[in-house]
């Protein structure tokens, strides 16, 4: 690709279209099934991988989980442990562009990675 102008394009950067621009945001509401061996650390640094884009996250808040036998969400708590599905906020270190899952699934999902150990740490869907 050839763009008309010199722009400083680099990894993780966007080119969408005036009427289909994605969110910008570093807060996000989330849901997500975690994953990791370890226990969710609320306010401990991860990594979070969306597209080609990696940038710094903190779990902030644990909204509610998802009861898995009755599928009902239930009151938060902090603790998560593999498999918990629940709803939660994400701050990043700085903003990045995501679109909801249902509108577009690439644009949608991110994965959460343990910056210690390098394991996957949750898989997440916005707006889902």
């Amino acid at each position: 690709m050839t763009l008309e102008d010199q722009i400083d394009v680099a990894r993780g950067d966007l080119i969408v279209t005036p009427d289909d621009l994605p969110t910008v945001a570093s807060e996000v509401d989330v849901t997500l099934c975690w994953t990791g061996t370890a226990p969710l650390r609320p306010g401990a640094r991860y990594a979070l991988k969306h597209t080609t884009r990696n940038v710094g996250a903190f779990v902030t808040d644990v909204l509610a989980r998802r009861d898995i036998d009755t599928l009902e969400e239930v009151a938060g708590g902090s603790a998560l442990v593999t498999n918990d599905i629940a709803r939660v906020c994400v701050r990043t270190t700085s903003p990045f562009a995501f679109d909801t899952y249902r509108t577009n699934r690439a644009m949608g999902s991110f994965i959460l990675m343990d910056e210690v150990t390098n394991e996957t740490a949750a898989g997440a869907l916005i707006g889902g």
